[in-house]
């Protein structure tokens, strides 16, 4: 079995693409937007705790009229 390598040039690195990841990421290019930020991820993006399923809850929540 081969494995494919890539190389990424990055300032910073964030493990774990959850709602705190993304906010760290966005903070930083905030602080300078010359930054190279590289979030990696382990889980499925539908299925882990990332930002897309965490942040699908939150939105929702905060989005909807309250009767």
């Amino acid at each position: 079995m081969t494995m494919e390598t890539r190389m990424i040039q990055a300032d910073i690195v964030i493990i774990g693409g959850g709602s705190a990841g993304c906010m760290a990421a966005i903070r930083a290019l905030e602080v300078n937007p010359d930054l190279r930020v590289v979030i990696f991820e382990k889980g499925d993006i539908n299925y882990s705790g990332s930002i897309a399923r965490g942040m699908a809850g939150a939105m929702t929540r905060s989005l909807t009229p309250r009767a």
